[in-house]
């Protein structure tokens, strides 16, 4: 392609399985750098559809992707079968989109962006180790980190977010609702920033003990990240608590929290004297505790897996490997 010789170009390999929301945040990414005076970056859509797939219904449904893409896009039918098994193969495709960069002259500077996409958005540009490397060691891990690109709004007063499920769209929607006619706390604008909200966090989470992010490996921040996403999965509740943008306290049990503020009254004189992040934590030291844990992590299939070592959040030991074969669908409730 010509544009291959101008610019950058990020080149998109999906099934035909890619959701709403992962073009919708790619497509605002997309047209907010096009309105740059120079582009950053072009991209392409090459859909991974197996020869025997190429069907009637698949066509419709190429052409129902297509239309929702701000960017370029080939047609399945002129992809050689030998590619999609390499894609597969090479890069280690299996379900999940992956974004390949390749910059002017044509050189690969990553394998899968994706990640630094959902996490730094077209910070990431151009899509590099080092520029993934130096994000990560410039943050300071605080509520503007996990929220600002999702709804900058949140960060300029005090206010409790409901930001629901991963993996859950029909059971975060109907709770959003409810929630919001209710006026019983704030909510993220739409579904889209609830993905978003979730994906980003997991893409922290797994990208923390890549090659190139072993500076933040045992990062305080990201022990938490996996003590909520291990909650989220057990479906357990739990809460993370901020005062302005870099201060925070995170308590992983919810039940617990929430006890413990419908008890404001016996614990309401110590916030005076230090403060309402230490007097809750004091406050919560003080409640009974379980001795025992069962923290769980599911992550999907990476390169590397059997060498991949995760410690747990509560005791710190090496955390045990199982295969878990889990179906997500969600059926409509009735009426």
């Amino acid at each position: 392609m010509e544009i291959q010789k101008k610019k950058h170009v990020l080149l998109l390999m999906s099934d035909l399985n890619i959701s709403k929301e992962e073009i919708q945040v790619l497509g605002n990414l997309y047209k907010e750098q096009a309105m740059k005076s120079e582009r950053l970056y072009e991209m392409v859509w090459i859909p991974v559809v197996d020869e025997w797939s190429r069907n009637r219904s698949n066509h419709l449904k190429f052409g129902e992707l297509k239309s929702m893409m701000p960017w370029r896009s080939i047609h399945y039918s002129v992809i050689n079968p030998a590619l999609i098994k390499q894609i597969k193969n090479k890069l280690n495709f299996s379900e999940k989109p992956i974004v390949l960069v390749r910059d002017p002259n044509g050189m690969v500077t990553s394998i899968n962006a994706i990640p630094m996409i959902w996490i730094w958005g077209n910070l990431s540009f151009p899509f590099t180790l080092e520029r993934e490397e130096e994000l990560w060691s410039a943050r300071v891990w605080s509520l503007r980190t996990i929220i600002e690109p999702i709804d900058a709004t949140i960060l300029e007063w005090l206010k409790m977010v409901y930001v629901g499920k991963f993996d859950a769209k029909e059971e975060t929607q109907r709770m959003a609702t409810a929630i919001a006619k209710e006026n019983l706390s704030y909510v993220l604008p739409n579904y889209t920033s609830f993905w978003l909200f979730w994906e980003r966090l997991e893409s922290m989470r797994l990208y923390s003990k890549s090659e190139h992010c072993k500076a933040v490996e045992n990062h305080e921040f990201i022990n938490e990240l996996t003590t909520l996403l291990c909650d989220d999965c057990d479906n357990e509740e739990w809460a993370m608590i901020f005062r302005g943008e870099a201060d925070r306290f995170t308590g992983d049990n919810g039940p617990d929290i929430l006890r413990a503020l419908e008890m404001f009254k016996n614990w309401e004189e110590d916030v005076v004297l230090n403060g309402f992040e230490t007097a809750l934590q004091k406050y919560l030291e003080k409640l009974p505790s379980t001795p025992q844990h069962d923290n769980r992590l599911m992550i999907p299939h990476l390169e590397g897996l059997d060498a991949y070592v995760v410690v747990c959040s509560e005791c710190g030991c090496k955390m045990k490997k199982y295969v878990v074969f889990s179906c997500n669908k969600e059926y409509p409730t009735q009426h």
